[in-house]
């Protein structure tokens, strides 16, 4: 296998993969949550995954790029609410969630060749 520039030599299918993963479970842990819990529904903080899933299903370099910045935000919604004493374990799967999908973003992005 192929190293890239700065000696990366993960298989960008395994990265496609942990960005699926990521984005499967902060995508699930945004939507269901909520509904488990007996909150009222917070789909709204979803949309923008969802808006860029078609750039992210055409392997768009550019998309996983804006994913790991939009995985950023999330990490600091998930910091927030921590704090919150009563939504601590939605704030602690946000975290982990944005941090996985982060990690196959910006490693995904970083893999993939350029156009």
């Amino acid at each position: 296998m192929p190293t890239h520039r700065a000696g990366l030599s993960i298989a960008p299918r395994r990265l496609l993969a942990l960005t699926v993963a990521g984005y499967a479970a902060l995508t699930g842990w945004l939507i269901l949550w909520p509904l488990l819990a007996g909150a009222p529904p917070a789909a709204l903080l979803a949309l923008p995954l969802l808006a860029l899933a078609p750039g992210l299903w055409r392997g768009s370099r550019r998309a996983f790029i804006y994913t790991s910045v939009l995985a950023l935000l999330y990490l600091a919604l998930g910091i927030m609410e921590m704090a919150a004493p009563t939504a601590a374990g939605y704030g602690l799967g946000v975290c982990l969630a944005a941090m996985v999908l982060f990690s196959g973003c910006a490693l995904y992005a970083r893999a993939a060749p350029r156009p």
